[in-house]
C-alpha cells in the first residue's frame, strides 16, 4: 500500500542524497504513496546508540560510545572494531540481533535523525 525508500548518506550530503533519489521517482506515478528517507551517514549510526542490545546481541557488556553519534566517521567500521573486541565478527545476523533488541528511543535519543525514519515507519 506505500513505499519507504531508505538511503544512508555514507559520507555525502543529506540533502544531496535527497535530490538525488527525488531526481530518480520526479515524474513517475506510482499507485501507492513514496516516502523517501535518508540516514546521515550510515544505519550503524543507530546501532551505535544502545549498547544494551550490542550487549545482549553479543552476550558481554559492551561499554557506552560516547560521542554525538550522527558525527562518527565510518560507524561501521567503529562497529566492526567494538565487536571484534567482544570477539564477534559483525555480520547481517549480528546486525539483526542488535536492531532487534534495540531500544528505539534510545536510538532516538541519541540520533536525532532517526525520528524521520521512525515517523515515516509510523506513517506507513
Amino acid at each position: 500500500d506505500k513505499v519507504l525508500v531508505v538511503r544512508d548518506a555514507d559520507t555525502k550530503s543529506l540533502n544531496q542524497v535527497r535530490n538525488r533519489m527525488e531526481e530518480k521517482v520526479r515524474g513517475r506515478s506510482y499507485p501507492f504513496p513514496l516516502k523517501l528517507c535518508v540516514i546521515k551517514e550510515e544505519m550503524e549510526t543507530w546501532l551505535l546508540a544502545d549498547e544494551k542490545a550490542i550487549s545482549k546481541a553479543v552476550g558481554k557488556d559492551i561499554p557506552r560510545v560516547n560521542e554525538d553519534l550522527e558525527s562518527v566517521e565510518k560507524p561501521k567500521e567503529r562497529l566492526t572494531q567494538i565487536l571484534s573486541q567482544a570477539k564477534v565478527s559483525y555480520t547481517p545476523k549480528v546486525a539483526r540481533r542488535i536492531a532487534a533488541a534495540a531500544d528505539p528511543d534510545r536510538i532516538e535519543y541519541r540520533c536525532p535523525g532517526f525520528r524521520e525514519f521512525r515517523e515515516s515507519v509510523l506513517a506507513c
